[in-house]
């Protein structure tokens, strides 16, 4: 495995990791959820985002060096690669997003009911599976 694959793999992890677990901190902001903003914070930032890093780094990391054998072509082992990076990324958004309480069920002022106003209906999961 190339320095150079596992360092692009952490940086984008990290950018990745830093975007879902500042969505989730504005959700549960905007929804008055936890014990107060410090608590939720340093889970977000202590323990959510690190674990976060950690496996889309190992996952995407460890998969490009299986998908350089896939052909000869640069172009279509970059490709691949990205393509895989992102599925990776998505994947471990949605379930982070569905671990991390969402749609919020104890939320005290969300307006919308049990997700923020600005949530986009298209970010899993909505809550017509859960409270229809």
């Amino acid at each position: 495995m190339r320095a150079r694959t596992v360092v692009s793999a952490a940086v984008l992890a990290a950018a990745a990791s830093y975007a879902e677990t500042s969505v989730v901190s504005r959700a549960f902001a905007a929804c008055d959820v936890g014990i107060n903003a410090g608590a939720n914070n340093a889970f977000l930032l202590f323990i959510a985002m690190p674990v976060l890093w950690v496996a889309q780094t190992a996952l995407v990391a460890g998969s490009a060096p299986l998908l350089s054998r896939l052909s000869p072509s640069r172009a279509v082992t970059t490709a691949a690669t990205a393509a895989l990076a992102l599925a990776v990324l998505a994947l471990v958004a949605y379930g982070f997003f569905f671990w991390a309480g969402l749609p919020l069920t104890d939320a005290v002022s969300c307006p919308g009911g049990h997700e923020p106003a600005w949530w986009p209906s298209w970010l899993p999961p909505a809550p017509q599976p859960y409270y229809a």
